[in-house]
């Protein structure tokens, strides 16, 4: 089932509901290489829900790394935002048939400036044969994480670690360097940049959706590709954010009673 909304959901702190992740979900992920026990991973939802942003606007998603017993803090510890050992990295896919292996991964973006500009080396798209690897190891992360949120151990098949691999390249595809970024940011943020890989750009390089960062504070943005828009009043993030957890929250409600 699509959970188009799921991101409004999340920054209107409904993270308790369980939805399962499914393809074209994107899916942050986080390890700590000196303490490899753990995988926090959240399923931002659809990637249609960032690629039909308009140009330039950032969106903000208040205090996502703190979600209770899954919070980035709970799972590595208070000095989280100051550690260059624990790293993120955001992946999806359309699917696995021939048809469907359209990819999604970020790459680290150096001294962006959160304006709807690529700031870092762009992935290449390859054939769908090519893609396949990458996107069956991603379906199989899907099937690791049955709620939004979740904490799995690195040792599980299904999880980031166990799907992305112990080689240098992230999901045999991509070089773990450029893919991870570090959550070394202090009070400040660090940026990766979310290309998108259709077989049918073949040999190109990827389409630039936008730009995600993680923040000190707990925060994550995703800033849409584009000229800089300009941003709603906090008061009126509110009152849309608000507006759409209520229709999601009917239509999940209607969908249960058919």
């Amino acid at each position: 089932m699509k959970k188009l909304l799921i991101a409004a959901l999340l920054t209107a702190g409904l993270s308790g509901s369980a939805f399962a992740a499914v393809s074209s979900d994107l899916i942050l992920g986080f390890r700590d290489t000196s303490n490899p026990a753990s995988n926090l991973e959240i399923d931002l939802g659809q990637v249609s829900i960032f690629a039909s942003q308009a140009s330039g606007t950032t969106v903000t998603y208040t205090n996502l790394l703190g979600l209770g017993a899954n919070s980035v803090s709970s799972v590595y510890g208070s000095g989280w935002n100051t550690s260059d050992t624990l790293l993120w990295g955001v992946a999806g896919s359309t699917g696995t048939t021939t048809s469907t292996r359209t990819l999604y991964a970020t790459s680290v973006a150096t001294g962006s400036l959160l304006d709807g500009t690529a700031d870092s080396s762009a992935w290449i798209a390859h054939s769908a044969t090519s893609q396949s690897t990458a996107a069956s190891k991603i379906g199989t992360l899907y099937t690791g994480l049955p709620s939004t949120v979740g904490v799995l151990a690195t040792s599980a098949t299904n999880s980031w670690s166990g799907t992305e691999g112990a080689t240098p390249a992230a999901f045999s595809t991509w070089s773990k360097v450029q893919f991870e970024n570090t959550t070394d940011v202090g009070s400040g943020y660090l940026a990766s940049d979310l290309y998108e890989l259709a077989p049918a750009n073949n040999g190109n390089p990827g389409n630039f959706l936008g730009t995600f960062a993680i923040f000190g504070n707990g925060n994550v943005t995703f800033t849409a590709a584009g000229a800089l828009a300009s941003i709603p009043e906090p008061t009126t993030y509110a009152a849309i954010l608000g507006a759409a957890a209520l229709g999601f929250v009917m239509l999940r409600r209607k969908q249960a009673i058919v």
